[in-house]
């Protein structure tokens, strides 16, 4: 008896704080003339372009991550372990700090646009980046996760009869990976799909994804019933990539370190073309947007000076901060430990 009374907290906590608002929210959205809404050229094409953002970000991640899960998974170097932590720290960043990082980024990458490349002022280029810049490490490591485990006989074997890595990739690493490929593809398709601050920050009221209009909807327009019905889209996106993803994986990929067996081989000539593009991204990609951040942060009008860190602890210039840096950091030590 004690046992199901004690089941009932968890339920009922559940059910109060996810399953009530959830069902609100749905009838909100299918109340009303909520079909025709979802049926306006605008809402289409924001749709359509949450969805394509996302798939477009999908692809790039998973193919320039194989090479490096071939490199931090398959071969041996030294620093290879500091590399794989290095690559995890832009997966754990919040999304506003990757945001302003990008911003950061971009606003270097401004001559580019005097030498024609005028294409790189729409933003959503730099968005983007900043869903590769985040879901490399996720593609990376679920991948070479499962291409540690695997046998290398066959590899072998494959290149004594005269077959090249890239061939020995196609024909048979590849096919083997599918599962893992699938299971990273659908975190990081949902990942950009559901993604707001980077959005919302690099997007710069231009861009707009179901997330970010479903903010300006609730807040700015007060338009709730259209706001409840881009949440069914949103969830009902969410739900059908999640089943696809799982039933093209066929089983359960995480994160998580693996039993890797024997020493891999060291990286060699052969492994040229990998290591060229695997460096470009770890640090034209990864390492840039994080140094930069780091460099503007102690810029000081055209000098170097803790002056930035100073202004922590003030409300910003005329006072626009309603807290400071100081307590808003209070506060979020406080709400960990609650929640925790």
């Amino acid at each position: 008896m004690i046992r199901k009374i004690l089941w009932l907290v968890p339920l009922i906590f559940v059910g109060l704080v996810f399953y009530w608002p959830v069902t609100q929210v749905s009838l909100l959205g299918v109340s009303g003339d909520w079909l025709s809404r979802l049926a306006e050229r605008k809402t289409v094409e924001l749709v359509w372009f949450t969805i394509f953002q996302a798939a477009l970000s999908t692809v790039i991640t998973l193919v320039i991550a194989i090479p490096g899960a071939y490199l931090l998974y398959r071969r041996s170097f030294p620093g290879q372990q500091l590399v794989r932590t290095l690559i995890t720290v832009p997966f754990v960043l919040p999304s506003i700090v990757v945001a302003v990082g990008f911003t950061v980024f971009r606003s270097v990458h401004e001559f580019y646009q005097g030498l024609g490349f005028t294409f790189l002022a729409d933003p959503v280029y730099w968005i983007i980046a900043a869903h590769v810049f985040v879901n490399y490490s996720i593609a990376v490591k679920t991948i070479g996760g499962v291409w540690a485990t695997m046998d290398a006989d066959i590899e072998a074997a494959a290149e004594l009869d005269g077959a090249g890595r890239l061939r020995t990739l196609l024909a048979i690493s590849l096919p083997q990976l599918k599962p893992a490929i699938y299971s990273a593809a659908a975190l990081i398709f949902l990942f950009s799909a559901t993604s707001f601050g980077i959005v919302l920050v690099l997007g710069g009221g231009q861009v707009q994804t179901i997330e970010t209009a479903i903010f300006f909807a609730a807040t700015q327009r007060l338009d709730l019933e259209l706001a409840a019905a881009l949440v069914l889209v949103q969830t009902l996106i969410t739900a059908v990539a999640f089943l696809v993803g799982t039933k093209l994986a066929k089983g359960s990929f995480g994160l998580e370190q693996v039993f890797e067996g024997s020493r891999k081989p060291n990286v060699d000539f052969r492994d040229l073309f990998a290591v060229a593009i695997s460096v470009l991204i770890w640090l034209g990609l990864l390492a840039m947007p994080l140094m930069l951040v780091l460099v503007r942060a102690f810029e000081v009008r055209g000098s170097f000076g803790f002056e930035n860190f100073m202004n922590l602890g003030t409300r910003g210039a005329r006072d626009l901060l309603n807290i400071t840096f100081v307590e808003a950091g209070t506060n979020s030590v406080r709400n960990m430990f609650v929640s925790t």
